[in-house]
């Protein structure tokens, strides 16, 4: 059974808590005299207050996100540029797709994003307050049990602009060596566009609320543009010398010279396959590893590589 469409919780809360609000200072007005005007208000709290109870036992485990602008693209609550509002919703879907893809699988330099059309997310209304739109995921079906990966990747695209918003300067390096090369620069791209059209904006997620303001988006864009991230694959003979299954670590020898690298693998890599390398001591055979380098350059600082393993072949 399909759920109904609806505001993100803590969206619909407020507005209710407001209405309630109004209700109960016009119930406090009332004259004794007029009883019928009593009875009606009563009813209408009593309808609020159900509300209010709903939304609090209501499950949040799917994509849902009011995401509001104001600056010089938005006029109050009455409109917003077109061009600005397409752009702003085309790379908050860029986002979102690549970060989910990135959870699964590792994402190739260019071409398609995997499993895009499963992340596709659906504008179902207008936020108001100032001028925004109220994200879902597409199939925003009956309660789950765990967060949905969507409702994860909508949540973690905010995370990571405020990470590099209002995020101390150690915050911004970690998430940095964290982040997919694709994201980042999408990513840059969408705060870009609000650093240059003068625009700030607020998320209202199920469970909290992140405003930027025209200085946090000065600082992410600062940030994003003197960033680097550059990736490339490579192929090396030598020994796998550790690997650790549950947490997803590596150690491998390289062949010649003998450099020791590290770092963690892949989603590609199944953990029933790295249980099985461990399980039938395939550790300190030789083996041919595929790996991915990333090297994360910020002006004044050194680079900083970081190594995932994405395949892995043991030569017979």
């Amino acid at each position: 059974m399909m759920a109904a469409v609806r505001a993100p919780a803590s969206l619909e809360r407020d507005s209710l808590l407001a209405d309630l609000e109004a209700a109960q200072r016009l119930l406090s007005e009332i004259s004794k005299d007029d009883p019928l005007s009593q009875v009606a208000l009563n009813s209408h709290i009593g309808e609020i207050q159900s509300e209010l109870s709903q939304i609090a036992r209501a499950p949040t485990t799917v994509a849902n996100a009011a995401v509001l602008f104001s600056g010089d693209p938005v006029d109050g609550s009455r409109s917003i540029q077109a061009e600005f509002a397409a752009k702003m919703i085309l790379k908050i879907q860029d986002i979102v797709s690549k970060i989910a893809a990135a959870n699964v699988t590792s994402l190739a330099s260019r071409g398609p994003v995997p499993g895009v059309q499963d992340t596709k997310l659906k504008l179902t209304g207008l936020a108001f307050g100032s001028f925004g739109f109220v994200f879902e995921e597409q199939s925003a079906s009956s309660p789950e049990f765990f967060d949905s990966p969507m409702k994860l990747a909508l949540e973690r695209t905010f995370d990571i602009v405020s990470d590099f918003a209002r995020g101390d300067e150690g915050q911004f390096q970690r998430t940095m060596k964290e982040l997919e090369p694709r994201v980042f620069f999408t990513l840059r791209e969408f705060v870009s566009e609000l650093y240059v059209n003068n625009a700030r904006f607020r998320v209202v997620e199920d469970s909290k609320t992140l405003a930027f303001d025209s200085e946090q988006i000065a600082l992410a864009h600062q940030r994003l543009q003197r960033a680097e991230i550059v990736e490339d694959e490579f192929s090396i003979e030598g020994m796998l010398i550790g690997l650790i299954p549950i947490g997803r670590r590596f150690e491998f020898a390289a062949a010649e010279g003998g450099e020791i690298i590290s770092g963690s693998v892949g989603p590609r890599l199944s953990q029933d396959f790295l249980e099985r390398i461990e399980r039938e001591q395939f550790i300190g055979k030789r083996a041919i590893a595929k790996l991915s380098r990333k090297t994360v350059s910020n002006v004044g600082s050194e680079p900083v590589v970081t190594y995932v393993l994405a395949d892995l072949a043991f030569p017979p």
